[in-house]
């Protein structure tokens, strides 16, 4: 009797361990890429990116991964001007540095998009993608993208944040008291109090209202409320 035949008890044994051990060291491979970016080595992140290899079926850890990638190229595209010449994904160099960046930001909306493919419930992801959506000039998409994440009441900051940037993209097509709205969800957070209560204010002077008007009338939000919604000192 051959050990090797399809049928045989120890060569499935002998498979099943294998697949076990690629599915670990993929996941331990996720795991790595985690703290390069957390740490700030986002080069040597994305060189260890193109070498992970996952098995099918592993759909939490393939969004986990996407969503680092996005990282990786967010960062590149915000910070790292040196990481912005060429990536590896890219056939041509692009011609300048502005364009290197939208480029990299285009990279990132896709593993951002491939991690809501895998998980669409991966909060992360969905967050990042609807701000580089703004950066990217598209506010409409920015709005659609982080709709799951605005609730209310709003206590959490990944909700506060989503609050903010959706009230960024009520600013970018000009809606005013959406972009107020918005704003005050977000002030309801308190780590995001005050750039909530900056950006209000801002939407009141850009409407060529005084405050009380905007907080009393257009932007739909109580005076007496208003009045307690300060910058902490």
């Amino acid at each position: 009797l051959r050990l090797d035949q399809p049928g045989d008890p120890q060569r499935r044994s002998r498979e099943q361990v294998r697949d076990r051990l690629q599915r670990f060291r993929g996941r331990w491979q996720v795991a790595y890429v985690q703290f390069l970016v957390n740490t700030g080595r986002h080069r040597q992140a994305q060189q260890l990116i193109a070498r992970v290899r996952l098995l099918p079926g592993e759909a939490g850890t393939r969004a986990e991964l996407s969503f680092l990638q996005g990282l990786v190229e967010e960062f590149a595209g915000r910070m790292a001007p040196e990481a912005v010449v060429r990536s590896a994904n890219w056939s041509t160099v692009p011609t300048s540095r502005l364009r290197g960046i939208g480029m990299r930001l285009d990279e990132a909306q896709r593993a951002y998009r491939r991690a809501l493919e895998a998980v669409s419930s991966h909060q992360e992801a969905r967050l990042h993608l609807g701000r580089v959506e703004l950066e990217r000039k598209r506010p409409a998409d920015a709005i659609r993208t982080l709709a799951n994440l605005r609730v209310t009441p709003c206590r959490a900051v990944l909700c506060g944040l989503a609050w903010l940037f959706t009230g960024e993209s009520h600013e970018a097509t000009g809606d005013w008291g959406a972009a107020s709205t918005a704003y005050a969800q977000a002030s309801t957070v308190q780590a995001l109090r005050q750039s909530a209560l900056v950006a209000l204010m801002q939407v009141a002077l850009r409407r060529d209202a005084p405050t009380s008007t905007c907080a009393t009338k257009a932007c739909g939000i109580p005076s007496k409320r208003f009045a307690t919604m300060r910058p902490p000192t």
